[in-house]
């Protein structure tokens, strides 16, 4: 759905897909990878943009991008690289800038049966999609979809 969005807005230039903006992440899942891969001290990453960025062919990106919240750029990253050419994603995590404005966010953000927390700290996720160095090797369309299907076996 995203995608036939984006061709819509962005038409000839569909190709030029560079950014894409996760605003006030609540998910519970996306939100322990992001305190586990940003190695928060008290449990909980605060920290106002810049933030951090992780680089997909670490670690820690390869976890931000299992998330719920990033496997959906895998998605389409290798579903529509016809358009896009090659590209690997970066994820630039951060919080809101100061006490005020996270509080006001907290007020915004409700929680589901998935375990997302109403009174956490938003966090937002920026991914920048970059062109591909030679020699650099993501999983190709069918070896995502084979390794989430293996996932959930």
């Amino acid at each position: 759905m995203v995608w036939i969005l984006w061709t819509r807005a962005a038409g000839a230039q569909a190709s030029k897909l560079r950014f894409i903006f996760r605003d006030g992440v609540a998910n519970g899942v996306t939100r322990a990878i992001i305190d586990l891969v940003t190695e928060s001290e008290d449990g909980e990453f605060r920290s106002p943009w810049p933030g951090k960025t992780f680089d997909m062919r670490t670690d820690a990106g390869k976890a931000l991008l299992g998330t719920p919240h990033g496997i959906g750029i895998a998605y389409l990253i290798a579903d529509h690289s016809d358009v896009l050419g090659r590209k690997i994603p970066f994820a630039r995590v951060f919080t809101a800038e100061d006490d005020e404005d996270l509080q006001d966010r907290r007020r915004q953000t409700t929680s589901d049966d998935d375990g997302d927390d109403e009174h956490a700290f938003p966090y937002y996720i920026l991914w920048e999609l970059r062109d591909t160095a030679t020699g650099d090797r993501l999983p190709t369309n069918t070896r995502i979809k084979a390794r989430i299907n293996w996932e959930r076996a």
